[in-house]
């Protein structure tokens, strides 16, 4: 263990990272968490919107936090730059950088307004990337029924891949997948860069966890392809009366999919922290899918470390290094057939080998790793 206790660094954070109940304030909050276990003192500047506030928790793993207003509305798109990114822009933020020579680490491209400012050209500025941003929002365009979103994804797709090029006043890229590290390596191959997987609630593999008679599906139902996709399920499953139940959990589920409730698929919306834990800990097979390959889902981490028998499609482990972890569906309609041969229940050698596969996703390693970059 490392632990600098005159080491202090400032972290600009896309949104208030507690609670920790998505996956990019998992990775946020989780960090936090960590580099003050080691020492680390953090100024922490975050987005307050979406009624989030300051917390005790937040509290007891920062130095100190300050929080800006984001700016909403028609008025940010004005300027030609991402949405995403003007939204987050303050003077204050620039002026509260500057008052001293901490290293400051960016959380995601959103955050990244004053990254290329003149003022801080020579401080080291860490990029902690959370996915490709464009190849993202083009995906979110795709599974976007409404005209007017559908467009704005596609503007601020354009717009962030442009705005890209700031990235190189970056001094270091902490990359949370190898797949996305490729890209930015090629990218910005003059830059150092290195993989260090997202960090996650959790700090131990819980063992013989799973086994249970139901398949799990779980995720923010209010993302448009988080939701296609659940219902893609409850419509295979309503095909295939002989599978074992299916249990779909998340924020904010749409009418039109809680319509599709019955003894053999149950749908919980907005589960408390405590009863997803549950869930995750005792589903016999966890069914884990994205249509796009970049960044790495928390969810899935978080099922890794907390849960038991994972089928995946090639996009969701993709850049993860942990293919040979899950069992890898190529064919949706193979499905119904995957579920039925598999026990629910992983076997002793099964759960050495993810063990050994999932050192490298430590949050203690991962935070000893990143304090290596703030000395």
């Amino acid at each position: 263990m490392i632990g600098l206790n005159n080491l202090s660094v400032h972290i600009v954070s896309f949104a208030i990272p507690y609670p920790a109940d998505y996956g990019g304030v998992q990775d946020v909050y989780h960090k936090l968490r960590w580099l003050k276990k080691l020492g680390v003192k953090v100024s922490l500047h975050a987005w307050a919107y979406q009624g989030r506030t300051i917390t005790p928790e937040l509290e007891s793993v920062c130095e100190n936090i300050t929080l800006y207003k984001r700016r909403i509305g028609w008025s940010a798109l004005a300027n030609g730059l991402p949405y995403t990114v003007t939204s987050r822009s303050n003077l204050d933020l620039l002026k509260n950088l500057n008052r001293d020579s901490s290293t400051v680490l960016f959380e995601s491209l959103h955050t990244t307004r004053f990254i290329a400012h003149p003022s801080l050209e020579k401080r080291k500025k860490i990029f902690r990337e959370s996915n490709i941003e464009h190849d993202y929002y083009r995906h979110l365009a795709k599974h976007e029924n409404r005209t007017w979103k559908r467009w704005y994804f596609l503007e601020d797709a354009r717009r962030l891949e442009s705005w890209e090029s700031q990235l190189n006043a970056a001094s270091l890229f902490c990359n949370v997948s190898l797949e996305d590290q490729r890209y930015f390596r090629q990218k910005f191959s003059r830059i150092k860069h290195d993989w260090i997987p997202s960090f996650t609630p959790y700090d131990h593999i819980r063992i013989g966890a799973g086994g249970g008679s139901f398949a799990l599906y779980h995720g923010n139902l209010a993302i448009q392809e988080n939701a296609v996709t659940a219902l893609m399920l409850v419509q295979l499953w309503e095909k295939h009366p002989a599978l074992p139940p299916l249990v779909i959990a998340g924020r904010f589920p749409a009418k039109s999919l809680l319509a599709y409730a019955s003894p053999q698929i149950e749908i919980i919306p907005n589960p408390e922290d405590s009863k997803m834990d549950e869930l995750i800990a005792s589903a016999g097979w966890h069914l884990m899918f994205t249509p796009q390959p970049t960044g790495i889902k928390l969810k899935f981490l978080n099922v890794l470390f907390q849960g038991g028998r994972v089928i995946a499609n090639p996009n969701m482990v993709s850049g993860t290094g942990l293919e040979n972890a899950v069992t890898i569906l190529k064919d949706w309609n193979q499905l119904p057939a995957l579920i039925m041969q598999l026990n629910p229940s992983l076997t002793d050698d099964e759960w050495d080998y993810r063990r050994q596969l999932m050192k490298v996703f430590h949050n203690e390693d991962k935070a000893n790793r990143l304090i290596q970059h703030l000395i």
